[in-house]
């Protein structure tokens, strides 16, 4: 059972929604942030990327840019930007596309049900980017970004929500730069309240779906926290959500690109992998599961691993991420641990093929792989028996947006 609570969120003036509202801190570089954030000094890439009102010398990592968000996030507060909601909320937050909805509830949830795996955990977190978070946020003395959760469909909290979605008007309502709309109400009915925790309760365990560094660095620092002042009432001890039902949710891959060979030419690369896999001279219009797309620079192939490989039991094992890391990244390819080795990046399935081939043929890359994407009962299969898949193994999509709700610790 998850112990969920409303918020008195800190949220954009209705009139600055759509110039605060950006896309979360990591699913843009450093000069795209910069290129979104230019000549809008509203916008919230200015909290959670900092570094891009520094020059671009200064390190990411630097902790002048933790002090330009710490200034950054007080000016908003000081100039009304953001303003606190007068009564404690819960919050219906919708997401539409031409083909797509979801609606979910944001929330607090309780880092004691996150260190307890209530809300469970399905990937390992890596080091830098936790870090990160940690740093980000006991600077700002906020959570700042939103932990995207799923939960298992509940009938009591489905109705509830689309009760107030049908009935009232959204206090936010805009259409972000890619064409997704983005509505928020404010839950402020103690009844409604009470009728979504109660199905919350009910529920069991609810789950990450894209947010464990953010989880984990709230996790840590809460632990840091308890270390001066009691455990409790204390709004450290509970970060932000937004948890939408498993039957709404669409999940995109995460593709690899991998800087080098390994010491390997192509023909030696190529010898090793028929050991494991058919490969065709040719990009399959659609992937399926067992199948890796693989661009080089000589052009497309697709990979089928063998069949032994495929009809494994184990849940992790037989994922399509959980091939590649074993059989050709970590022995072929020596990404031994992917979340610490820097040979490696990461390209959520929204950006498409297109983005691979600039990699390998703008960036020097010298290999892509298109994943076909995890399938969420796996996700949840994986995380109901506490175990975990490889880092970046699920891209979920539409993404929420930051900026839209802030939960101060003080």
């Amino acid at each position: 059972m998850a112990h969920i609570l409303p918020f008195r969120a800190w949220r954009p003036q209705k009139h600055l929604v759509e110039k605060v509202a950006c896309v979360p801190h990591d699913t843009v570089t450093r000069q795209e942030a910069k290129s979104i954030a230019s000549n809008n000094p509203y916008c919230f890439l200015h909290v959670t990327r900092p570094e891009i009102d520094l020059d671009d010398t200064v390190d990411a990592y630097d902790d002048l840019v933790y002090r330009q968000g710490t200034a950054n996030l007080g000016n908003f507060y000081l100039q009304g930007i953001l303003q606190q909601d007068t009564k404690a909320s819960l919050y219906a937050y919708e997401l539409t596309t031409a083909l797509h909805k979801q609606l979910g509830v944001a929330m607090l949830v309780s880092v004691s049900d996150y260190e307890q795996n209530l809300v469970c955990k399905h990937e390992h977190t890596r080091i830098k980017p936790e870090n990160d978070r940690v740093k980000n946020i006991m600077a700002l003395n906020a959570h700042t970004g939103t932990v995207f959760l799923v939960h298992r469909d509940h009938e009591k909290i489905d109705q509830t929500l689309g009760a107030i979605t049908q009935n009232m008007k959204p206090d936010v309502d805009f259409i972000a730069s890619d064409g997704v709309r983005h509505c928020l109400w404010p839950i402020t009915d103690d009844h409604e309240i009470a009728t979504i925790q109660q199905g919350f309760l009910e529920l069991g365990p609810i789950y990450i779906a894209d947010g464990h560094h953010r989880s984990s660095a709230a996790a840590l620092v809460a632990r840091q926290k308890r270390q001066n002042k009691p455990t409790g009432d204390t709004p450290w001890e509970h970060f932000m959500a937004v948890s939408f039902p498993q039957r709404h949710l669409k999940i995109l891959p995460y593709n690899r690109v991998i800087k080098d060979l390994n010491h390997l030419n192509l023909k030696q690369f190529l010898e090793h992998l028929q050991k494991i896999a058919a490969i065709r001279s040719e990009k399959t219009a659609y992937l399926q599961r067992g199948e890796v797309g693989m661009f080089m620079h000589d052009g497309w192939r697709t990979l089928r691993f063998h069949e032994q490989l495929l009809s494994q039991r184990d849940a992790v094992k037989r994922l399509d991420v959980s091939l590649l890391q074993d059989h050709i990244l970590q022995p072929l390819l020596g990404i031994d641990d992917p979340r610490t080795n820097d040979r490696i990046d990461f390209l959520g399935g929204s950006r498409g093929e297109k983005a691979l081939e600039e990699k390998v043929l703008r960036d020097n890359f010298s290999v892509a792989f298109l994943m076909y994407p995890t399938d969420l009962d796996d996700l949840l299969t994986i995380a109901d028996e506490g175990r975990v898949m490889p880092p970046k193994s699920t891209w979920f999509a539409p993404k929420l947006y930051d900026g839209l709700l802030v939960h101060r610790l003080l």
